[in-house]
């Protein structure tokens, strides 16, 4: 169709138009549920995520999710496609936490599938993407705390230092008034 011709010629804000277009028919004439006008509405949450309009694109993705389980099944092949991209977007703005669980699924319905090429590898790799994005957040996590935990033990010092120095120089203080004084 023209709207996908759009995509690959990366004109996306034409596609967008057409996408809109298509799917306000689609919706009209087959009803929001239809196979078809699911996938124009997925084609359209893939447009946003090339536009880089991240809150629409997980909007969309997240209804053409729910609308495909609910009519489609959870094994449907459609509804993994929809996982996998809402995952693709989450890793791109290093929401690695939020990719894991959709990668899962899609790995449960590849497995369910019987699904052994590419995507299989694709999507363990991109579960392997996210874990490791995880685990370095951890680490880096870790390492800021294990810094701010070092400069609250140098302030502490520091503090205990200074009062220790103004109790020492208070006791200098007194002892050379007494001496003045006597």
């Amino acid at each position: 169709n023209l709207a996908m011709l759009r995509r690959a010629q990366r004109r996306f804000d034409d596609a967008e138009e057409l996408l809109r277009e298509v799917l306000e028919s689609r919706r009209k004439v087959l009803n929001e549920n239809h196979p078809s006008t699911l996938t124009t509405q997925h084609c359209l949450a893939w447009t946003y995520q090339d536009l880089d309009r991240v809150t629409e694109a997980e909007q969309e993705y997240l209804d053409v999710i729910r609308r495909r389980r609910e009519h489609l099944g959870a094994w449907h092949p459609d509804t993994f496609t929809s996982l996998n991209n809402l995952a693709a977007l989450y890793l791109e703005h290093k929401r690695s936490k939020d990719a894991e669980p959709l990668l899962r699924e899609c790995l449960a319905i590849l497995e369910h599938n019987q699904v052994t090429n590419w995507q299989l590898r694709r999507t363990q790799s991109r579960l392997g993407e996210s874990l490791l994005r995880q685990a370095e957040q951890t680490t880096a996590d870790d390492a800021v705390t294990a810094e701010q935990q070092r400069i609250d033990a140098q302030r502490l010092l520091l503090d205990a230092f200074q009062k220790q120095e103004s109790a020492k120089e208070r006791s200098e203080r007194i002892k050379t008034v007494e001496r003045l004084g006597a």
